[in-house]
């Protein structure tokens, strides 16, 4: 299970990145266990100021075709 994700991100933009890669690192084994999912994911944390603003604006979403997912941090 070891590699089954990477995060893409700036811990510099982000201060609970360490927080979030903690939780993470229990989440996802947890998730590919459940979902029976066995290929590496990408996690992609995106910062979109005029998303943020829209109150029916995206959180995330995933692309099966990169298998990637992406979160809107703001």
């Amino acid at each position: 299970m070891k590699n089954i994700f990477k995060i893409i991100g700036s811990s510099e933009n982000y201060p609970e990145f360490q927080q979030f890669y903690d939780l993470s690192t229990k989440f996802v084994p947890f998730a590919q266990k459940q979902l029976g999912f066995n290929k590496p994911v990408s996690i992609n944390l995106v910062s979109d100021p005029e998303n943020a603003k829209d109150p029916l604006g995206k959180t995330a979403y995933y692309d099966p075709n990169n298998m990637s997912i992406t979160l809107f941090v703001d």
